[in-house]
Order: C-alpha cells, then sequence, then structure tokens
C-alpha cells in the first residue's frame, strides 16, 4: 500500500492506496483521497473487488463501488491512487463535480449455470437526485429476466421509469416471454427517463406476454392503463386515424387491453378493446 498527506494552517490532504492479493482467490483493491480546506471538503472512494473460489464450490465474485463528494460550488481536482490493469497503483488528477456520486456495480457466476449482474448509481447534484440501475439473471437452460430503471427527485416532483423483460422456457417445450414498464411524471414539464420523454402529470404502465406450449397452446396478452398525455386507440378497433389519438387531462384515464389464444393450431380467439 502507498499514502501521502499534507497538513498546513490552510488545508489538510490524505492520498490512500492498498491492495490485498489473495493468491488464486482474487484480490481487493482500495484506495481513497480526502481534501479540507476553506471551500469545503472533496473526497473519493474506489473499491473493487475479484474473488474466485473455482473448483471447490464453482464461485465469481466480481465488483467496484465509487463514493465522490465536494461540497464546494465549483469542480475541483484532486490527486488520487488508481487501479493499474495488471496490478499496482499510479498517481492520477480526477476531477469531481459538486454534490455527490454513489456507483456500485458487480456480477456473480456459479458453476458457469446461473449469472447475475447489477448495477446502480446515486447522483445528487443542484437540489436534483437522481437514481438509475440494472439488473439481470440468467440461468442455462431456463432463461433470462432484466430490469432497469431510472429515478429522478427534485423541488419539482418525482419522475420514475422502469422496464423489465422476459425470455425464458423449459427445453423446446414451454417458452414465455414477456415485457412491461412504468413511467410516472409528477411534475408540471415534460420529462426524459430511459430514454423517453414522459409527459407532465401522468402515468403509463404496460404489460405484454406470452406463453407457447408446442404444437398445444399460444396465448398472447397486451395491457396499457395510462393517465395523462397522448392516448393511443388500438389501430384494429379504430378504423379512421384521426380518431386513433386523444389528449387526455391529468385526471382522465385511458384503458387498453388485447389477448389472442390459438389451440391446436386451428382454433383461435382474440378480444380487444379500449
Amino acid at each position: 500500500g502507498q499514502f501521502a498527506f499534507v497538513l498546513s494552517t490552510s488545508k489538510f490532504e490524505l492520498i490512500v492506496g492498498a491492495q490485498l492479493s489473495l493468491g488464486a482467490l482474487g484480490h481487493v483493491n482500495a484506495a481513497g483521497a480526502l481534501r479540507i480546506d476553506s471551500d469545503g471538503l472533496v473526497g473519493r472512494v474506489a473499491l473493487e473487488l475479484d474473488f474466485d473460489v473455482g473448483r471447490s464450490i464453482g464461485l465469481q465474485v466480481k465488483g467496484d463501488a465509487l463514493f465522490e463528494i465536494n461540497t464546494t460550488s465549483a469542480v475541483q481536482s484532486l490527486s488520487v491512487f488508481d487501479f493499474k490493469p495488471g496490478g499496482g497503483l499510479e498517481l492520477q488528477t480526477i476531477n469531481i463535480a459538486p454534490g455527490v456520486l454513489v456507483r456500485i456495480k458487480g456480477s456473480i457466476v456459479f458453476l458457469d449455470k446461473l449469472e447475475a449482474t447489477a448495477r446502480v448509481e446515486l447522483i445528487y447534484r443542484n437540489s436534483e437526485l437522481r437514481i438509475t440501475g440494472d439488473a439481470s439473471i440468467s440461468v442455462a437452460g431456463l432463461g433470462t429476466v432484466s430490469f432497469k430503471m431510472d429515478a429522478i427527485i427534485n423541488p419539482s416532483g418525482f419522475v420514475l421509469g422502469t422496464t423489465f423483460n422476459v425470455d425464458a422456457g423449459i427445453g423446446n417445450f414451454i417458452k414465455i416471454q414477456g415485457e412491461g414498464r412504468l413511467f410516472i411524471n409528477t411534475t408540471s414539464s415534460q420529462q426524459w427517463v430511459l430514454g423517453q420523454a414522459v409527459a407532465r402529470n401522468s402515468a403509463d404502465i404496460y404489460l405484454a406476454g406470452k406463453l407457447t406450449i408446442v404444437n398445444f397452446l399460444e396465448l398472447e396478452f397486451y395491457g396499457r392503463l395510462q393517465m395523462g398525455g397522448t392516448f393511443s386507440r388500438p389501430a384494429d378497433v379504430v378504423v379512421e386515424s384521426q380518431y386513433r389519438e386523444a389528449a387526455l387531462g391529468t385526471t382522465e384515464w385511458g384503458v387498453v387491453i388485447s389477448a389472442k389464444a390459438q389451440l391446436f393450431n386451428f382454433a383461435t380467439v382474440a378480444v380487444t378493446g379500449f
């Protein structure tokens, strides 16, 4: 490990870096820096973990975490130790924006049959908190489930966007596919989350799925519940295009439901309404 510090009448500064080798099991790295002066406090802590139990139980864990804080009103440069790709530490200078940043990500692999990854990031700047994250779980022979989230909290209100996807099955006999999303905007202006514009004072819930049992049954479902914003009616129900969209008020709701079932490839029942 390495460390350095500066103490004077105008500031206190500390830089620390350490690496712990676990031999064939992996390693743990940690580095931190802190400066306190008349402008405020600036700090950074970084962690890395690479853990491989290997043949004993077949478990692999990798991850890293980052914490940054800047209580001043301007971007600050800070000297920190960073981790070299092949091992060791190197001194670098980075810029830290005002506010707080927390980032955590990692992955787990067990017996090459189950793999899970996750990431979450929290940023607080200019009286606004933003939280983003995603996660996925894959099980060999069964399928994958994934999830994404983006949220904003500020004095104007709350904005949330979430999506999920499911792709699973048992061999070639049963197949399950599904997706969904939830978007909420309580502010008085349009906001962007997950790359999508969300109308002011609106809420939108969407679910869709499909179940297939080979050579026997196929089920499909689609549902949407919306408050506020532009509501799209189903094209196969409304013939004239000028009536397919409607502007909903902040207390008005729109609902769309569609379902379809097919049995033995010859009998089909479908229902659509709004």
